[in-house]
């Protein structure tokens, strides 16, 4: 070797080269020469089952997020459906409670009732008319019978109709007086029914009245008769 000349020397072990697998080369001076170094492996760096590991990988992500979009389509369509069931069962009450109020309108009965849970009201003409209302005077509204029942028998009316709320009582009755457009007071027998829901709460309080002032005009005459005897 002349000096100066750069001389290649290949060490090897006689194993084949991997296909694929990345040479490192690096260049070394010893005794003012210039050498250079290839390194070759003749083994992988990662076994046959690190290698398929990024592809199994993979195909679980898509598998996961398949399932995933499976789940998420199921649960939409559960609500949906669900959603539909509570439309049609609301329009089925309405259309129950439309009947049920023409009905009522028809007998010539006088009641309101009151949604407990919505807060709406309703008064039928008869018991407008009791109190000497037009059918378009009074709105529906819960203190529009409050405001009308007679400031002394109020407080145990209200009282009352708490407990039966609470389930004191099935069916709660009162008799009290009302007040009339004239400014005279009537008074009324009242049977109140509340309707619960299906948790057992109440959700509708259907009052019903009948008109009873001519008996306590006559039972109060009687009782003026016998104080004087």
């Amino acid at each position: 070797v002349k000096a100066g000349e750069r001389v290649r020397v290949a060490l090897t072990n006689a194993l084949p080269e991997v296909a694929g697998a990345p040479r490192f080369s690096r260049v070394i001076q010893v005794y003012g020469r210039s050498w250079q170094l290839d390194f070759v492996p003749d083994n992988p760096f990662l076994s046959a089952a690190e290698q398929a590991a990024p592809r199994w990988v993979g195909i679980a992500g898509v598998v996961i997020a398949l399932l995933l979009a499976a789940l998420v389509t199921l649960l939409v369509r559960e609500r949906q459906a669900a959603m539909a069931r509570a439309a049609a069962s609301h329009l089925a009450l309405e259309d129950s409670e439309g009947r049920w109020k023409f009905a009522i309108e028809g007998s010539g009965d006088a009641l309101w009732d009151w949604g407990v849970a919505d807060g709406t009201m309703y008064y039928s003409t008869r018991w407008k008319e009791l109190l000497g209302h037009a059918d378009d005077e009074l709105v529906a509204h819960y203190d529009v019978w409050v405001r009308r029942v007679h400031p002394q028998d109020l407080p145990a009316v209200l009282q009352r109709l708490q407990e039966h709320l609470a389930g004191a009582s099935p069916v709660y009755e009162a008799e009290y007086r009302m007040a009339r457009k004239d400014g005279s007071w009537l008074w009324v027998d009242l049977t109140v029914t509340a309707v619960p829901d299906p948790q057992g709460k109440p959700q509708m309080i259907i009052a019903t009245y009948q008109d009873i002032d001519a008996r306590k005009r006559t039972e109060e005459r009687l009782r003026e008769s016998e104080g004087r005897l």
